[in-house]
């Protein structure tokens, strides 16, 4: 097994404990407007692409989180 599977698959792993999990999904699936979204995404990895300057287009976050986890794991993963 070569040292770039191992050391990718590592990286996965530990990136894996920064993702959304059942107590956040939860919490977003009871929250009552935009705003209430908007603070429970602070407190996860999607906190980053947040600005503090208003209301911002949730699709819009969520993207520029996909995407930076995509760039991540092109950047990572073994040829």
């Amino acid at each position: 097994m070569s040292t770039a599977y191992i050391y990718s698959s590592s990286r996965v792993k530990a990136l894996e404990k920064g993702l959304l999990n059942e107590s956040d999904i939860e919490r977003l699936l009871t929250v009552a407007n935009t705003t209430e979204v908007l603070k429970v995404l602070k407190d996860t990895y999607l906190g980053n692409f947040i600005s503090n300057e208003g209301i911002e287009d949730i699709f819009e976050i969520l993207e520029k989180g996909k995407f930076e986890t995509k760039t991540l794991l092109e950047k990572i993963a073994p040829e």
